[in-house]
């Protein structure tokens, strides 16, 4: 990455993002989709998922009741200490 930011065809061409990093006061540069299509187009839309950010969303979709997740929540803390 250190190549690419640093890149002037990178730059040019706009294959540069930045996004928002948790825990930091500044965003950081990712790459783009380097390959441009008209009618579909991809992109950066957002960073990508901490560990275990959206573990309780997941659960709570897959159908796991709130009691069993408030445990799993418990266990994963204990083992984090």
């Amino acid at each position: 990455m250190d190549e690419v930011a640093t890149d002037p065809h990178f730059e040019a061409r706009g294959l540069l993002a930045e996004v928002e990093q948790p825990g930091s006061d500044r965003p950081i540069s990712i790459a783009r989709v380097p390959i441009k299509l008209t009618v579909t187009p991809g992109g950066v839309h957002r960073r990508g998922s901490s560990l275990g950010e959206h573990t309780e969303e997941i659960l709570r979709v897959a159908g796991v009741v709130e009691a069993r997740i408030a445990m799993l929540v418990q266990v994963i803390a204990k083992q984090r200490k």
